[in-house]
């Protein structure tokens, strides 16, 4: 029997068949409308929109919650439907992940979606965080046993820290055994939803009003944003009256421009190219381009990412990234630890930031004993970690499935207290 692996995050949605390399869909998990229009744009339809401006979104998530099933409904209907994947829930497993401590009431009413609405033939429901997780232990070589590591038999690594930082919040989960240590989960309600937004007020309180340009904003965030090494530092160069190091600033790569798009000659948005020119060349060149709106990111470039590691920038009274890694090293048995701080992994959107490993690196190794090593590991695709890690579940783990049979006879909310809510 053919099993779907969906990773259900916030912004997009992967999805695609157990055994394959790489999702085969990756779209918007979203509604939106035209502003004074009725047709209604589902998942992949919203990236045919040349001018997002124009778009009411309607997102199923709400601070990381799955909250909206009249929006979901429909994203998943065009996501397994005919002009996509042809899923044929009846001879289908599901593997779907779901946000840590979702409430009661919501979990259980997602099963009864996928069971009676979709009826699939069977499905596992487990946090993302879980398959990063089983998909770095699984893939790991073999190493020698250290002391206070936490190992299977033949060297292999059973124990990890997987840090989920996606579009609503930022998970620090410890596992051992591919089981999550409940009482070492930590959430930073800081995601790339929250980053985009103060990305918006910034600019806008600067330069040009963008507070309806989500999508804008969000690709200059991709396309410009960095975590500083030194955040006081660079700071400092750019204070007002900075002296010298403040004209240097250009130079050293800090000042870059967003050129907008004009929905005539580009529909998106681009980073302008900063390759030095001589001054003929330059104004030469002025002449044949048409005028631009351009965007110019200075300080916001690495002020937006530094909430990751300072929630209380924004009004947010928690720590940052590393005292959550700390928390949640420290809540679990003295004898994981060792193996926890050896092993963190570094999954979701926001963790593509240049910089943020060798931050948190950096910030940890001054909070952590001198005694326990620190290893920071960036997978080569953070955002499809999860489900790869899916795939390889599934084919290992299929004692964790409920069936259709079992739905039938236990009912919904048996299912979820003694199966969904145990097995992580």
């Amino acid at each position: 029997m053919p099993t779907l692996v969906l990773d259900n995050g916030a912004y997009h949605l992967k999805v695609g068949f157990a055994g394959d390399p790489a999702p085969r869909l990756l779209m918007p998990n979203c509604t939106a409308k035209l502003k004074g229009q009725l047709q209604l744009l589902v998942g992949d339809d919203i990236d045919l929109v040349n001018n997002t401006a124009n778009l009411q979104y309607t997102r199923p998530f709400d601070r990381g919650y799955l909250t909206n099933w009249e929006a979901e409904n429909q994203v998943w209907k065009r996501a397994f439907g005919e002009t996509n994947l042809k899923v044929e829930p009846e001879e289908t497993r599901l593997v779907v992940t779901e946000a840590p401590f979702t409430p009661t009431s919501l979990s259980t009413f997602s099963t009864q979606v996928i069971f009676e609405e979709f009826g699939f033939a069977a499905c596992a429901k487990l946090p993302a965080a879980i398959l990063s997780g089983h998909h770095y232990t699984s893939t790991q070589p073999q190493q020698e046993p250290q002391p206070q590591c936490a190992l299977l038999g033949g060297g292999r690594i059973n124990c990890a820290l997987v840090i989920d930082s996606g579009f609503s919040f930022t998970h620090v989960i410890p596992l051992y055994k591919n089981r999550a240590q409940r009482a070492g989960i930590r959430r930073v309600n800081v995601g790339g939803k929250l980053l985009t937004n103060f990305l918006k007020e910034t600019v806008s309180y600067r330069q040009w009003n963008m507070m309806d340009e989500f999508q804008l904003m969000n690709d200059a965030k991709e396309a410009l944003c960095y975590v500083s090494q030194d955040f006081v530092a660079e700071m400092a160069k750019l204070r007002p009256g900075g002296g010298p190091n403040r004209r240097l600033r250009a130079h050293e790569g800090i000042r870059r421009n967003f050129v907008l798009p004009d929905f005539h000659n580009t529909m998106k948005g681009y980073v302008q190219d900063e390759q030095p020119r001589l001054h003929e060349q330059y104004q030469e060149e002025r002449k044949e381009e048409p005028e631009q709106q351009v965007l110019s990111m200075e300080v916001e470039r690495f002020v937006v990412p530094e909430v990751l590691f300072r929630p209380s920038d924004v009004g947010l009274r928690q720590g940052g990234l590393p005292e959550a890694v700390v928390e949640a090293v420290e809540s679990c048995d003295i004898g994981l630890r060792a193996s926890l701080y050896s092993n963190i992994i570094l999954t979701g959107g926001n963790v593509l930031f240049p910089g943020l490993a060798q931050r948190l690196k950096t910030e940890l190794r001054a909070l952590v004993p001198e005694y326990y090593s620190l290893a920071v590991h960036t997978p080569s695709d953070p955002i499809g970690y999860a489900w790869q890690g899916g795939g390889r579940f599934a084919q290992e783990q299929p004692q964790t499935f409920v069936t259709k049979a079992q739905y039938n006879e236990y009912g919904p909310e048996a299912c979820q207290e003694h199966v969904f809510d145990v097995q992580w």
